[in-house]
């Protein structure tokens, strides 16, 4: 989801993904050498641009990427760009408990499974997990598979993207890496 706004601000002139991330975030600490496209690509450890390093916290730098440049916030720029184009209506940015409740929303009951081999099994646990609530660019996008599915068609068949930034969105950010600019990309089964 953060990808593609990253894209649209792209396609609108309003970003370049070389762009370096403290243009937009305020954050003295980000070197210039570090660019929109490698916290998009979870390179931006080490030498930028080199190493895969999943990394939410520089992930969410993109969300301070997307309300500068868009001026506008994450959570009216979602719903603006995405979510109601598509009418995604089970798909929100989950905010806290009160939001689920007061607004009725489903949600899957997260778990953990575990468990330990004996007699050559492995005889599986599962504990409750928890819902870690807050949402960014990174995380906190509930959604559903039907919903998922519309998306899916949507990037496919180039409503919310041209079709040059899905191609360039899903190609792995170099080669060796499962990873392209915002999605893993992998082949699967052929």
């Amino acid at each position: 989801f953060s990808s593609i706004l990253l894209w649209q601000l792209e396609e609108e002139g309003k970003i370049t993904l070389n762009d370096p991330n403290n243009r937009y975030v305020n954050n003295p600490n980000i070197a210039n050498s570090i660019k929109i496209k490698h916290a998009l690509s979870h390179t931006a450890q080490g030498i930028p641009g080199q190493n895969f390093y999943y990394n939410n916290n520089r992930f969410m730098w993109l969300g301070e990427v997307i309300e500068d440049a868009g001026e506008q916030n994450f959570k009216s720029r979602m719903y603006e760009k995405i979510i109601e184009p598509l009418e995604l209506e089970n798909t929100y940015l989950l905010l806290d408990s009160s939001q689920v409740a007061n607004e009725n929303r489903k949600i899957a009951q997260p778990y953990f499974l575990g468990g330990e081999m004996k007699d050559g099994y492995m005889e599986k646990e599962i504990n409750d997990g928890f819902i870690d609530y807050g949402y960014s660019a990174a995380a906190g996008i509930a959604s559903t598979v039907r919903d998922l599915a519309k998306l899916s068609k949507a990037i496919d068949n180039g409503t919310l993207i041209y079709n040059e930034s899905r191609v360039k969105m899903f190609a792995p950010f170099k080669p060796g890496l499962e990873y392209g600019l915002g999605i893993f990309t992998q082949e699967f089964l052929n």
